[in-house]
């Protein structure tokens, strides 16, 4: 930097120009600057005297939310995944919690009962109907499964010829040659279930567990119903929180109707279709046809109140 020249007046008045050492400019060094920093300043670039201000604009909040968001997402769609099997179930029993709320209530309203009894009485009643019709259907063949199970590729082998536990029905159903002529194939997959037998006591296991934890978690949001219903509300906004909980309300009847009437349609309908009655007059066929036309009409009919 050069020497700054300052002008001095002789005696006569003129002024002339003198140059003044870095040294003797007040508040100057001998580099020729006011102080080292600025000195300093004359030899970095123009990127990195503005590095310092870049640096602090740089928006490290949206970064930081925008990583932790990612990370979050990916964190819950794990957990989903892992825990896949016990929101299935969590699902499965919201239903049933869904279909049994209205007779539950309705049970509260005509006989005055606390909300644990109303629930215990309703769940019991479903399972002991769950567990009859289960029944039903399995004792009249308990021997004929049982002979299956224990030798499922004679139970084939028989069959080809029309005998054995499956025979009748085999013949009556006129499968006898469709038998014989997938014998081969039909004995290596029976073969291959006899061989998987612990794996399917395994599974019955599994699905019995996973029954027990559906009807416990079925009764745990029947009795809280009321506390999850708050809790669901409270995510809406408060606008629409009277159209949301009546448009629930609303599809909540309509499912339950719907379900309870389908299945006590289908119960009369399969008892009067199996009665002895009907056996012995012969027309088991028709009437069981009478039957499935009447219970497409109920269904209709409930289907229209509901919408009604």
């Amino acid at each position: 930097m050069p020497a700054p020249l300052h002008a001095r007046p002789d005696r006569d008045g003129t002024d002339h120009p003198v140059l003044l050492l870095p040294s003797t400019v007040p508040g100057s060094s001998p580099f020729g600057a006011a102080d080292p920093d600025e000195s300093a300043s004359h030899f970095e670039s123009p990127a990195q005297r503005g590095s310092g201000r870049d640096w602090h604009d740089v928006p490290w909040r949206t970064i930081v939310a925008t990583i932790g968001l990612v990370g979050a997402t990916v964190a819950l769609i794990g957990i989903v995944y892992i825990a896949s099997d016990v929101m299935v179930l969590i699902l499965i029993a919201g239903f049933f919690a869904i279909v049994l709320n209205q007779p539950v209530s309705a049970l509260q309203r005509r006989f005055n009962l606390p909300r644990g009894p109303a629930v215990g009485l309703v769940v019991g009643a479903t399972l002991t109907i769950v567990l009859g019709l289960i029944a039903l259907f399995v004792l009249p063949v308990r021997t004929q499964l049982v002979a299956v199970l224990t030798d499922l590729p004679g139970t084939v082998e028989k069959a080809s010829r029309g005998k054995g536990p499956i025979g009748d029905l085999t013949s009556k159903l006129h499968l006898v040659r469709v038998v014989r002529d997938h014998q081969e194939a039909l004995a290596k997959t029976a073969r291959s279930i006899e061989d998987s037998l612990p794996s399917l006591l395994g599974s019955l296991v599994g699905a019995l567990l996973s029954t027990v934890t559906v009807v416990v978690l079925t009764c745990l949001m029947l009795t809280q119903s009321s506390a999850l219903s708050r809790a669901a509300v409270q995510v809406v906004p408060m606008r629409y929180r009277t159209r949301v909980t009546d448009t629930a309300e609303d599809a909540a009847a309509s499912v339950s109707g719907y379900m309870i009437g389908n299945l006590l349609i289908s119960m009369f309908a399969g008892l009067a279709a199996a009665s002895p009655a009907v056996s012995v007059t012969r027309v088991r066929y028709r009437i069981g046809t009478t039957c499935t036309a009447a219970r497409l009409r109920a269904e209709d009919w409930v289907s229209i109140r509901q919408v009604s």
